[in-house]
């Protein structure tokens, strides 16, 4: 976990969602961190195709030259984006997308907020 990152502002922005979900920008705080990706509580849920509200997001970096101080530098960095609907969020494990199998999904630019 990377603690610099925490609570920080976080700003998403994904064309489209499957599921043609596509509020733009996004925006929420940083709850969670791995080694390359982050979770993010948002500032507003995201109703999902299935009727169920997503409350987080996990944005998992997509390029091996890209790295977690490229977000804490607030640099915009291309990320798959998952919504994590609220039956599925786990606060002892917030970057956990293992159960994931489709919908609610995007490719776009994250950036972190300096505090």
């Amino acid at each position: 976990m990377n603690p610099e990152l925490l609570d920080r502002t976080a700003i998403v922005f994904a064309d489209e969602f499957s599921g043609d979900i596509s509020p733009v920008p996004i925006e929420g705080v940083v709850v969670g961190t791995t080694s390359n990706s982050i979770a993010l509580r948002l500032t507003s849920p995201i109703k999902m195709p299935s009727g169920e509200s997503a409350l987080h997001l996990v944005a998992s970096i997509r390029h091996e030259n890209r790295s977690l101080s490229d977000f804490a530098a607030g640099l915009r960095v291309l990320c798959g984006i998952t919504l994590v609907p609220a039956s599925r969020f786990d606060p002892t494990r917030p970057c956990d997308i293992s159960w994931w199998r489709g919908g609610g999904a995007a490719i776009g630019d994250v950036t972190v907020k300096n505090p």
